[in-house]
């Protein structure tokens, strides 16, 4: 997240980290259905959620913040999954080592969810 706001600070107009997000049919009780681990608005108005994992993600938690990530900003909506890998890494999945078998399960799972995955190396080239 300090990489994030240090490279593209002029391009943000708010940024928070662990949001929850609550739903409460009777304003009452409210549930926590999701959180973002960090979500960030442009200031042209793009919503980007960042789910950061370094280990096992299964697919209900990669739709969960795909259809999250919609339901509260609509097209301008964009779920990321940030991994410690590098993107070379990312690129070849498959031939990773099985210490990385958590943190493979977690990009395959976020590819099939259609999130955007990045390595941590990407977060710099998208800072500009």
């Amino acid at each position: 997240g300090y990489k994030i706001l240090e490279l593209a600070k002029n391009k943000i107009a708010d940024m928070s980290f662990g949001e929850k997000i609550n739903f409460s049919e009777d304003k009452v009780d409210e549930s926590h259905i999701d959180e973002f681990d960090i979500a960030l608005l442009t200031k042209n108005g793009k919503f980007m959620i960042f789910e950061c994992k370094s280990g096992v993600m299964d697919g209900d938690v990669a739709k969960s913040t795909k259809y999250s990530t919609y339901a509260v900003s609509g097209a301008y909506g964009l779920p990321i999954l940030i991994t410690p890998l590098l993107a070379n890494e990312i690129g070849s999945i498959d031939s990773l080592g099985d210490e990385y078998k958590y943190i493979k399960s977690a990009v395959k799972s976020a590819k099939r969810a259609s999130l955007e995955v990045w390595g941590i190396d990407e977060i710099k080239r998208t800072g500009h």
